[in-house]
């Protein structure tokens, strides 16, 4: 309003973000195999890292040498970073088709001298049992997620300008069964598994106070408060004939947040004041399949045409999204490829084309819909891309 009143000639402001970080990476691993039964795999990394924490910014030129940091972060801008990952696993074949898979991961973060999520240990087993033609599969896993640099120390003004160094990683428990089943002297190849997975420490903007400039402000930090729970079935087949194969799978995704609660940690509640138990996840589709044929023209050309399909994407009402309104409706996209190879030199030629149908179709926004964050972004019309390649 008061660039109206004075009569402002509209123009576009550019903030100009910059991040410079550095890492050392070291791994090693060892493969043994004292029986013909047993495969033992044991292996240490190590990263020592020097990361940026909150982004440089400037809005008059594209060097980092006058931004500032947007955050008053205590000792410097910059994390002294040690990772340490330990891990083993072991494959024990009971019979000649049916083999059982131990596994452990052993974590340890430290930032600075006393931050870092500490340590962190991850089991995996698994059972596999290969009849004949069939593959029935038994998994379990855990696995988790350290939050970012930009989660831990960026901060957004006016709208999250408290950075959580301390926060813990976000952490996974999955089960899985699936089975499989080939035909035709394996030219057809058919797989279908369902999986359980229960998440926690989901990282969720929250509503805070603090202190700023001398002054008490309410503002946003990421804090580690959401649990998730996701159902899923997912279907594979593929087919080779000749020269032709053809591909394609289907996924169904039931995804949940579990007693969520709002940017003040309340519980979120439902039309009669009750506290919400299961608050459906917005922003992804239910149901999602790919479909595709690959035809090789005498070890020369190749052809590739692709459909992706994206179901009706829910938010709004009933869904973690509740301020978007705009509606996702399904798409069919249809991309393509054509390969030349010359083997004499190991040169090839390929063009792609996505998006053949030039199809207009949308993604949901980033974050909770505001007055400054859109609800939908446009994705990409009709594009080509041409590739040479050469192998030696």
């Amino acid at each position: 309003m008061p660039n109206l009143l004075n009569g402002d000639i509209p123009r576009l402001d550019s903030t100009y973000l910059f991040q410079k970080s550095n890492q050392l990476r070291n791994e090693f691993k060892i493969v043994y195999t004292p029986t013909s039964k047993i495969d033992i795999l044991a292996g240490f990394e190590a990263r020592y890292s020097v990361l940026q924490g909150d982004y440089i910014t400037n809005t008059t030129g594209n060097t980092e040498e006058i931004g500032v940091s947007l955050s008053e972060t205590p000792a410097g801008n910059h994390f002294f970073v040690r990772d340490l990952g330990l891990y083993t696993q072991s494959t024990y074949r009971i019979l000649s088709s049916l083999k059982l898979t131990a596994g452990l991961r052993y974590d340890n973060n430290i930032i600075r001298n006393t931050g870092g999520y500490g340590n962190v240990f991850n089991p995996r087993f698994s059972i596999v049992f290969y009849p004949n033609t069939f593959v029935f599969k038994v998994i379990y896993a855990e696995a988790f997620k350290d939050a970012t640099n930009r989660e831990k120390f960026s901060t957004v003004a006016g709208k999250r300008e408290l950075t959580n160094p301390g926060l813990k990683p976000e952490k996974v428990k999955n089960i899985e069964l699936s089975i499989g089943k080939s035909f035709f002297d394996e030219n057809l190849n058919v797989n279908v598994a369902g999986y359980f997975a229960r998440y926690s420490n989901i990282i969720q903007e929250v509503s805070v106070d603090t202190v700023k400039n001398n002054v008490r402000i309410t503002t946003n930090q990421n804090q580690g408060v959401g649990q998730q729970e996701v159902y899923g079935i997912n279907g594979f087949l593929s087919y080779k004939i000749k020269n032709l194969s053809i591909y394609g799978n289907y996924t169904f995704t039931n995804p949940w947040a579990i007693d969520p609660v709002d940017s003040k940690r309340e519980p979120i509640l439902d039309v009669d004041g009750n506290p919400i138990h299961k608050l459906r996840i917005g922003d992804i589709a239910t149901h999602q399949a790919n479909l595709g044929a690959d035809y090789m023209i005498k070890d020369f050309l190749d052809i590739n045409l692709r459909m992706n399909f994206v179901g009706k994407r829910i938010v709004g009402e009933n869904t973690t999204t509740p301020n978007n309104k705009a509606v996702f409706n399904p798409y069919l996209l249809i991309n393509g490829a054509v390969t030349y190879y010359h083997t004499k030199t190991g040169i090839s030629i390929q063009l792609l084309v996505n998006n053949i149908t030039n199809l207009e179709y949308y993604s949901p926004g980033l974050d909770q819909v505001t007055y400054e964050l859109s609800s939908k972004l446009p994705q990409n019309p009709i594009n080509f891309n041409l590739k040479m390649m050469f192998e030696f």
